[in-house]
């Protein structure tokens, strides 16, 4: 296989585990606002945890890993802005 063709590949896989970890954000955050289940901190821990553990496997890319921070950081956010809203 060459070079080229490698690098296509782990660019399409990248691109793959961003949009899935991107959508799980959301379903998280979706999982937080409508039914409460956990907390803000223990959202915040599990992304945390989350991108702790795409650093050690390094399975994504360090542009992958800002952009789930960024989307991670975009849902606390929104969160925020849903509660003052509420009040």
């Amino acid at each position: 296989m060459s070079r080229y063709k490698f690098d296509k590949q782990h660019e399409k896989f990248n691109l793959t585990i961003q949009i899935v970890a991107q959508a799980m954000v959301i379903v998280i955050v979706n999982v937080i606002y409508f039914y409460n289940f956990i907390s803000l901190f223990h959202f915040i821990l599990v992304v945390n945890a989350l991108m702790v553990t795409c650093v050690l496997s390094e399975v994504l890319s360090a542009k992958a890993i800002l952009r789930l921070y960024n989307a991670c950081d975009m849902a606390v956010d929104h969160i925020e802005e849903m509660k003052r809203k509420r009040t």
